[in-house]
């Protein structure tokens, strides 16, 4: 039996546009998968699946069909369902593996760099979170739904232009939404489905078991990286944005260079010196071209107006 914190006629009343358009984007995404996909490669049961599809259909309403014809082009979540899977991820893997750093005031000042890159960021339709975990490490990553974490290693080596140059590659693989893509591609689409029903309040014991076993891949693949193209791209839109928010875009190549000449990479684990060295060579190049300054048009890669 699905289980909540609050009655549902509580939830509804304390906030009742929020949890609608939480759980409608949920619906769309039960709706748009073929029944035989629901349970494969995983333990959840169907009448599980199921009673959630009850108790969704009921309170929100048929999908409309505007909205599955766009996210059967895409193949991803939509945002409100991106949202939902990113805060299940930051509360019950996240925190439970490595919790923030106890300092109001070094949480307030990586917020504030975060919160000025993504005020010019392609992607305004989901609310950013920035926080410094409490672990010596040296990386840096991001979860779907624009939940953006900095280990306190790193945190301390690097300055403030060259942290807004972290945060705003991190976010740019937001904005292209590559960490979902991530996600769902490895985790498969049932998980993630249960990660956006938790993430809405719901409590399964069933499920809390399957989060359970899946946090150490999670934090595996955050620390993995992404493949080159998308390491690039993300470095294209990150020099924008620090161009936009007044930061010298110079930095991002900085950081870079701090950690090729470690072992501990930031933006990929696996990539090797050579792919460092070229992505620096293009960040340069394209610095020198000018082309990164502040555009309104319909940005290429992302699909995003600003």
């Amino acid at each position: 039996m699905i289980k909540s914190k609050l009655p549902l006629n509580l939830i509804l009343r304390r906030d009742p546009k929020g949890l609608a358009r939480g759980m409608n984007g949920v619906v769309h995404f039960l709706l748009r998968r073929k029944p035989r996909t629901l349970v494969r490669g995983t333990s959840l049961s169907l009448p599980f699946l199921f009673s959630i599809f009850y108790l969704l259909f009921f309170i929100t309403g048929c999908a409309t069909p505007q909205v599955l014809v766009k996210e059967q082009e895409t193949g991803l979540m939509d945002s409100a369902e991106e949202a939902l899977v990113g805060r299940s991820m930051a509360e019950n893997i996240i925190k439970k593996g490595c919790p923030p750093v106890p300092d109001a005031a070094r949480q307030l000042f990586i917020n504030r760099i975060g919160q000025r890159i993504a005020q010019v960021c392609d992607r305004r339709d989901i609310v950013y979170h920035f926080m410094i975990l409490d672990s010596p490490d040296m990386n840096a990553f991001a979860l779907p739904g624009g939940h953006v974490y900095v280990y306190d290693g790193l945190v301390k080596k690097l300055s403030e232009s060259e942290l807004a140059a972290l945060l705003a590659h991190e976010v740019a693989h937001v904005t292209m939404r590559h960490p979902l893509k991530k996600m769902q591609a490895v985790l498969g689409e049932n998980i993630l489905l249960g990660l956006a029903f938790v993430g809405l309040g719901q409590k399964d014991p069933v499920f809390d078991q399957e989060i359970s076993k899946v946090s150490p891949e999670v934090f595996v693949l955050l620390g993995r990286g992404y493949d080159v193209d998308e390491e690039e791209a993300a470095d294209r839109l990150a020099l924008r944005y620090l161009s936009r928010a007044n930061y010298d875009p110079n930095n991002l190549a900085v950081v870079l260079k701090i950690f090729n000449s470690g072992s501990n990479r930031v933006f990929e684990t696996a990539s090797s010196q050579a792919c460092m060295d070229g992505r620096i060579k293009k960040i340069s190049k394209e610095i020198k071209s000018g082309v990164i300054y502040p555009v309104r048009e319909r940005n290429s890669l992302t699909g995003f107006t600003r």
